[in-house]
């Protein structure tokens, strides 16, 4: 199965956020690391830890956590903006179409650069529309992940005073929970948290960009290869949604939200042919879009035409690799 470009930049923008989240939870790791064995030669060899002992070792280690979740947030929040700037800029095609058009280089390349400055003032206001109700502000989740991990290790401390453990003893569990490449630990929590806010960021900055683009007809729901059996996204991507249309393809105001964890299932715009998108531009039909993008489409831009070159461009260039005119009304893919 094929995957849209802009789902494997989605991909390295996740593992990049992964990999510096992993730097974060080894900094703390190593800091906690040295507060556990400082708190454990401060303690009588062999006795039994009492619970002020313990409850010294769990605010050190609450303090250390909290600045390991400043920090992992901060990743988690600079992937976000990559990848829903990743997700807004208009796609090749869409660019060699205004080309065709009449826009010059370097409006063009405004264009594709609009989206550097935006995309952190509109990721929030996305993800609300998407989510609804059930949108959780980044440094809400982050707290809430947090809260999750200083519960479990609350709960590792207090299981092991019941028990009657020695220093040594519940430095060892204590240790073992925090170490990044614990099962279940604290590494698992931080990069579910990365992933999730990534994906979310993603589709949502994607779909949101896709409605307001005037030459933009229909969003299409691409099922990802990653599916072990079939879930809701079979249905989204399998079923016929818009009479006349293909299967998978949606009004663009009822696009459904990735509906699990790790989806990578993908979206993509149905616009215009190229001279039904050509003659929409000479219209003016874009001018309001395109100023939102700080470009002017001025008169001289009126009765541009298409030169030679950049048909042939056009005919040669679409987004998905794809020549223009494989799919009946549709221009390239978005």
């Amino acid at each position: 199965m094929a995957t849209d470009p802009r789902l494997a930049a989605e991909l390295r923008v996740m593992t990049k956020a992964e990999r510096r989240v992993l730097r974060q939870l080894s900094i703390a790791y190593a800091q906690m690391t040295r507060q556990i064995r400082a708190w454990e030669s401060s303690s009588r060899v062999g006795a039994q830890v009492s619970a002020a002992q313990a409850r010294v070792l769990q605010t050190s280690l609450r303090a250390q956590m909290a600045a390991m979740w400043r920090a992992v947030g901060n990743e988690v929040r600079a992937g976000r903006l990559e990848a829903a700037q990743l997700a807004q800029q208009p796609s090749k095609g869409v660019l060699d179409y205004f080309r065709a058009a009449g826009l010059t280089p370097s409006e063009v390349a405004q264009l594709a650069e609009s989206t550097l400055a935006a995309a952190e003032q509109t990721v929030d206001t996305a993800l609300r529309r998407m989510l609804g109700e059930s949108y959780i502000p980044l440094s809400d989740q982050v707290w809430r992940t947090q809260a999750l991990v200083d519960g479990r290790l609350d709960t590792i401390i207090n299981t092991n005073l019941l028990k009657g453990v020695n220093a040594r003893q519940l430095a060892q569990a204590v240790r073992g929970f925090v170490r990044p490449d614990a099962r279940g630990g604290t590494r698992y929590a931080a990069n579910r948290l990365a992933r999730t806010e990534i994906n979310n960021a993603f589709h949502a900055a994607n779909v949101s960009e896709m409605q307001v683009e005037p030459f933009t007809t229909f969003i299409q729901w691409h099922l990802s290869g990653s599916h072990p059996k079939p879930d809701e996204c079979n249905q989204y991507a399998e079923k016929t949604h818009v009479k006349g249309q293909e299967a998978g393809v949606y009004e663009k105001a009822n696009v459904p939200r990735r509906p699990h964890p790790n989806c990578l299932c993908y979206t993509t715009g149905l616009t215009l042919e190229r001279d039904d998108f050509i003659a929409a531009f000479q219209r003016g039909e874009f001018d309001d879009w395109l100023r939102s993008k700080g470009v002017d489409p001025g008169p001289a831009l009126r009765g541009g035409g298409v030169t030679g070159v950049q048909a042939q461009i056009m005919e040669n260039s679409a987004y998905t690799g794809k020549p223009v005119g494989t799919k009946p009304r549709q221009g390239p893919a978005r």
